[in-house]
């Protein structure tokens, strides 16, 4: 991207950060952002810019994480265990960063819970649910 004066404009990363037990939903986040990870130059010559960071964090680092950050995509991983914990967390995300996308991703649960589960969290501030 340039400017109106023809310099090169510096573009940030979208930071998406993946707050899980495992790797899982992170490998996935990768895979997804895969073929739209670099952003297509009009001259051969110069360099691709990146425009996703992927990220691993744990829950407790995720708002520090978030700081000096633009534009951000948080993936937490949910379950009927961990959402009491993690509630506050996406909560004050939601009221503080309004312009952060807040995903849940439930791996399977009973239906009952997940519909539960699913309910509590919209209300906090999740934009979408992801079901496996």
């Amino acid at each position: 991207m340039t400017s109106s004066h023809g310099s090169r404009l510096k573009v940030e990363p979208v930071s998406v950060l993946v707050c899980e037990s495992g790797r899982r939903w992170c490998d996935a986040a990768r895979r997804f952002v895969g073929p739209f990870q670099h952003a297509q130059t009009p001259d051969a010559h110069e360099e691709s810019s990146m425009i996703f960071s992927v990220q691993s964090a744990e829950h407790s680092k995720v708002r520090a994480m978030m700081a000096g950050h633009e534009a951000v995509v948080i993936l937490w991983e949910l379950s009927p265990d961990n959402s009491p914990v993690l509630a506050l967390t996406i909560a004050q995300i939601g009221v503080g960063r309004g312009d952060v996308l807040q995903l849940a991703a439930i791996d399977n649960p009973p239906n009952r819970q997940t519909n539960d589960l699913t309910m509590r969290i919209m209300e906090l501030g999740v934009s979408a649910i992801v079901r496996s």
